[in-house]
């Protein structure tokens, strides 16, 4: 039975961590399910993707794409509790530090924001809205799916291919228990919804998300002494700018 079960728990607990919409069940989540959840983040972001272009799809008529797109973003902000941006701050502040490695990842831990961390989420911010808007067309919304999509694939790269800096935490779960199957499962997922929406463009797209998901890891590397969960949030948003930096002349 409970073996049975295992692929919901671990569904049901990707959607928990993943967005604001808490599941509750499994009530008894466990470090297996955590990381065995990595098989569904690639359909979390899909799901999140159509989130957004549904916003998008109601709101084109009253607003132009400019607001739309900021509508866009605060949606997927609020829908995710800021859980990826809040990584990419946390860790803008840490590794630019002039400090030793363990020395930045106590900063890591610190709630409040350098100016670092918002020079970090401003760039961010602007680079994502400026990739959206000038991605209208008739493939705006597929790039959008793409986005959100390869976004959280790439995050599941990183856990399988670096190692974690922490000795606990919620992010230790996911990289004890992650495995190599779930890596391949995500990647072969944006590469497949990359090529059945946009072709040749839309798998290049999500070639390069992945590939940067991978450059940042390695980035991350030279400044830490592992990866932390902040770090998989600051590489989701890397990962979604990318992927989005890519389809813009591709798809203009």
């Amino acid at each position: 039975m409970t073996g049975g079960l295992a692929p919901l728990r671990a569904l049901a607990t990707a959607l928990s961590f993943l967005t604001v919409w808490r599941s509750p069940w499994p009530s008894d989540q466990r470090a297996e399910d955590r990381g065995r959840s990595v098989y569904f983040f690639g359909l979390i972001g899909l799901l999140l993707g159509g989130l957004v272009v549904a916003l998008d799809w109601l709101t084109q008529p009253f607003w132009s794409s400019a607001i739309t797109n900021v509508l866009m973003l605060a949606a997927l902000l609020l829908a995710t509790g800021g859980l990826h941006f809040d990584g990419l701050l946390d860790t803008c502040d840490g590794v630019f530090a002039h400090k030793t490695r363990d020395e930045r990842l106590a900063i890591m831990r610190d709630s409040r924001s350098g100016a670092f961390a918002v020079a970090g989420g401003v760039l961010s911010l602007l680079l994502w809205w400026a990739c959206s808007v000038d991605l209208t067309g008739p493939h705006h919304f597929a790039a959008l799916l793409l986005m959100a999509t390869t976004s959280r694939a790439g995050t599941v790269l990183a856990i399988n291919i670096f190692p974690y800096a922490r000795a606990t935490g919620l992010g230790r779960d996911f990289r004890d228990h992650a495995s190599v199957g779930s890596a391949i499962v995500n990647s072969l997922l944006a590469g497949g919804l990359g090529f059945a929406l946009l072709g040749w463009q839309g798998l290049v797209g999500a070639a390069a998300g992945l590939a940067s998901a991978i450059i940042v890891g390695m980035l991350l590397m030279t400044r830490l002494p592992g990866l932390t969960g902040d770090c998989y949030g600051a590489i989701n948003e890397a990962t979604q700018i990318v992927t989005l930096f890519a389809l813009v002349p591709l798809l203009s």
